[in-house]
């Protein structure tokens, strides 16, 4: 994947500090690749453990990737895009091409990820053999949980979704190792959703979660599905987060069927 892309997606969810990090990178490409974390760090004016998060925000695991990636896309001569574009004086046609633009680089990121993964043989494993499946989400999150919902009980699977956070917490009670819990949270805080999967985890059963590359969320899932950084399309705040989510739903439906 190209590292400005990546870095344009996840702008918007950066921290001040990973921004300032993020800018440097773009405006001195040269110099950075011939730096390692420490040199880059003080460089760029930020913390060593700023650089290793920033890292794992725009999707790499480690830093030797990030450099290759920005080498490459230096190399090519690609033009970093501007953070934040401004959007106020687009056409509705340019906006519209804009927007297919980042929803057809989501989805084949998504899906290549997809392709790559593990887990997500692990995942449709444990969905699977489960007597029931209980999900988790909030927001679009829980848009999301409810289409895979529907999904798995078009094939039969038992299956359990509660939008209302009291019922999702009493509904949790219940699960036992012969479960899965699916979890669904892009930024991977959602707090119910992180308790919910503890609280399965606790009591035995398996785990598994639907959640952004670098999301700590991942640390409790036993297959974790990693959708790619998305960011906000312009200032209006259309979160192409849900697309990315929804084509891992697809992908487990066909793979479920």
């Amino acid at each position: 994947m190209d590292y400005f892309a990546l870095v344009a997606q996840a702008y918007g969810s950066l921290t001040a500090t990973e921004r300032r990090l993020a800018d440097y990178l773009c405006a001195h490409a040269a110099l950075a690749e011939r730096m390692n974390i420490r040199e880059l760090a003080q460089a760029a004016g930020v913390s060593a453990s700023t650089v290793v998060r920033f890292v794992r925000a725009i999707g790499f695991e480690r830093y030797a990737q990030m450099i290759v990636s920005l080498a490459r896309a230096d190399a090519a001569g690609v033009v970093a895009p501007r953070a934040g574009a401004d959007d106020a004086k687009e056409t509705i046609g340019e906006y519209g091409e804009r927007l297919a633009q980042s929803l057809t680089t989501a989805i084949h990121q998504t899906v290549a990820l997809m392709q790559e993964s593990e887990d997500f043989r692990r995942a449709v494993s444990l969905i699977g053999q489960a007597d029931m499946v209980y999900l988790y989400g909030v927001g679009s999150s829980g848009s999301v949980a409810q289409e895979l919902m529907q999904k798995l009980m078009i094939l039969g699977k038992p299956c359990f979704f509660q939008s209302d956070s009291f019922l999702s917490r009493t509904g949790t009670r219940n699960i036992t190792p012969r479960d899965v819990a699916v979890g669904i949270s892009y930024s991977g805080r959602n707090q119910l959703v992180w308790t919910a999967v503890e609280h399965a985890r606790a009591q035995g059963a398996p785990t598994v979660c639907i959640t952004r590359v670098g999301s700590r969320l991942a640390r409790l899932a036993d297959a974790c599905l990693r959708v790619p950084p998305v960011a906000e399309l312009g200032r209006k705040g259309e979160n192409l987060s849900r697309h990315a989510q929804s084509v891992v739903v697809d992908m487990l439906f066909h793979a479920l069927s």
